[in-house]
């Protein structure tokens, strides 16, 4: 892959995610409850109130995706035979990590049911031990380049991930280079003005998996058509031999059309979720001039009286001067204020009901109270079960596709520590055994 075509697949990238900044804003800003948050200005002094619906929307699939903490089993290859491959071993070191970095999952998913998907990078970090070599991250998608015309994620013809390192980390990982120094951009915040966030540089870490290679391109690096360095043959191998990235995407929901585009499972009830908190921003703002006003003739009552009269105390009397043909009961006059229309009311019912049929939990479930029967409580239960059972499958597949990469690392590390180094030592049903690469193949 050469720069024209590095180029292209950023360009392409950078305008497919530019069109949709401002539909992922208005997603966080919903779930931060601060839907109303850019237009405070023009709001002036009136009420703005948000509801927590679409938190607790999101919050809700959490806790039910991540009850307890993530494992796997891993069995044998049929076709490694004659081989020193330990199933055991393999197990041990996967649910080790998972149970490790379990919140890093939740995060992964929170990100994907709030926007269209989200992914999981590993990546290597200093350490003692070759198992604690080995770290993981969400990513956000706009940070990650993928092939949109695959039909699956294992048809990629590339992928890349696009991150910012400070100069001097730059300089250290790739040597002494001349770099041009950048600012690192908040994708969610046009402002990049800040001086403090303008010593860095931008990475491309390209996986181009249809030539087998790895390449790390920046566009703050003018020599070398921008190519920090390619390397021939991806280090991190699957275990039939074929290149592997180190990215796994979390998909909480499909776009038929574009399977790897994903979907926001918050974005399908997004206008439910502002007409809520529009319709009670709208009630709030009335309800503030409903208040309680008089009319009387000037003079009619004194300060003493309007104190009294605005104080609202039980059992006060007010003096008033009035002349003797003129009755007590007009001397002050209430003002009626104009009251909600019903509709408001029915309107609201219908949003909540949009929002109902539109998620896939039952009210309940969210401690929504209901007037449902035993039975049909037992029905949405089932309902609700299986719905979340088909989340937890996506949950897996990322699972399971983060631990084949982890095992893929731990062997390149293992088969590329020096000789000279300690032997890795790990315990396995109680007794103590010497790690090799040869183990976790297959």
């Amino acid at each position: 892959m050469d720069k024209t075509q590095i180029q292209s697949l950023l360009s392409s990238h950078g305008q497919y995610w530019d069109e949709r900044r401002e539909t992922m804003k208005q997603y966080i800003d919903l779930y931060r409850a601060e839907m109303f948050h850019d237009n405070r200005t023009q709001l002036g002094s009136q009420v703005t109130i948000e509801t927590c619906d679409a938190y607790s929307f999101i919050e809700t699939f959490v806790s039910g995706l991540f009850q307890s903490e993530p494992s796997v089993t891993v069995g044998e290859d049929p076709s490694a035979v004659g081989t020193d491959s330990d199933p055991h071993i393999a197990e041990l070191l996967c649910n080790r990590f998972l149970f490790e970095t379990s919140e890093i999952f939740e995060d992964a998913a929170r990100l994907s049911l709030i926007f269209p998907c989200a992914f999981l990078k590993l990546g290597l970090n200093e350490a003692i031990s070759v198992l604690d070599q080995v770290n993981i991250r969400p990513v956000n998608p706009w940070d990650v380049i993928i092939d949109l015309d695959a039909p699956t994620w294992a048809d990629q013809r590339y992928v890349g991930h696009r991150y910012y390192l400070p100069v001097k980390d730059a300089k250290k990982r790739f040597g002494n280079k001349s770099f041009n120094i950048a600012s690192k951009p908040e994708f969610l915040d046009n402002d990049t003005s800040e001086a403090a966030l303008s010593d860095y540089v931008e990475i491309i870490e390209l996986y181009d998996l249809d030539n087998d290679e790895l390449i790390f391109y920046s566009s703050n690096y003018a020599t070398n058509e921008g190519v920090l360095t390619k390397a021939k043959g991806i280090p991190f191998r699957s275990y039939d031999g074929t290149p592997c990235a180190p990215i796994a995407p979390v998909y909480m929901g499909k776009d038929p059309t574009v399977p790897l585009a994903g979907l926001s499972r918050l974005g399908l009830l997004y206008d439910q979720f502002w007409e809520t908190n529009n319709l009670r921003t709208v009630w709030a703002n009335g309800l503030r001039r409903d208040a309680r006003m008089y009319a009387t003739r000037r003079g009619a009552i004194d300060e003493e009286g309007k104190s009294v009269l605005a104080e609202n105390r039980d059992q006060s009397i007010i003096e008033l001067d009035l002349a003797p043909e003129q009755g007590a009961h007009n001397a002050i006059v209430p003002l009626m204020a104009n009251t909600f229309s019903p509709d408001y009311h029915i309107y609201k019912q219908e949003i909540r009901g949009d929002i109902d049929r539109g998620s896939i939990l039952a009210p309940f479930t969210r401690g929504v109270a209901t007037g449902a029967t035993a039975t049909e409580v037992a029905a949405m239960s089932q309902y609700s079960a299986s719905e979340i059972g088909k989340l937890a499958r996506s949950r897996d597949k990322a699972q399971e596709m983060i631990c084949k990469i982890y095992i893929s690392i731990v062997r390149h590390l293992l088969e590329t520590k020096p000789s000279k180094d300690p032997h890795e030592m790990v315990r396995v049903n109680g007794e103590t055994v010497i790690l090799y690469a040869d183990q976790l193949k297959g």
